[in-house]
């Protein structure tokens, strides 16, 4: 009886464990976007050039006014860094925030909006 308890108290203790790594490097394409878009009626205009780097992918993305491309990141929490740029490419805004990501959050990353410090940055495609 006491071999029983202690192997169904194993089992119990790797299902936990499995399931705790498994959130814990789960990985995520997240959509960089810099372009126009429209939030409680307010249209905010892409950037020139912005460098965005996300703290788990592997390099920055830099991206002109209009464009979008895909980050892969793994785990919830990162953090990014944003350099808003001119025509020239001379560094005019630096952006830091923290963010979590959850299945309700998205997975759609606004560039536009974050610069102008809207709260809905992050949205769902």
């Amino acid at each position: 009886m006491r071999r029983s308890a202690v192997n169904v108290g194993i089992i119990i203790f790797f299902v936990i464990i499995s399931v705790f790594l498994y959130n814990a490097g789960k990985g995520y394409n997240l959509l960089v976007d810099n372009k126009a878009i429209t939030i409680d009626g307010q249209e905010l205009q892409p950037y020139a050039w912005v460098n965005v780097d996300v703290s788990t992918s592997k390099k920055p993305v830099l991206l002109k006014a209009g464009g979008r491309d895909v980050v892969f990141v793994i785990g919830k929490t990162h953090q990014i860094h944003v350099e808003i740029m001119d025509e020239q490419k001379n560094v005019i805004k630096k952006i830091e925030k923290k963010f979590k990501l959850t299945r309700q959050s998205g997975d759609l990353l606004s560039i536009p909006a974050l610069g102008s410090d809207v709260s809905q940055w992050i949205q769902k495609r």
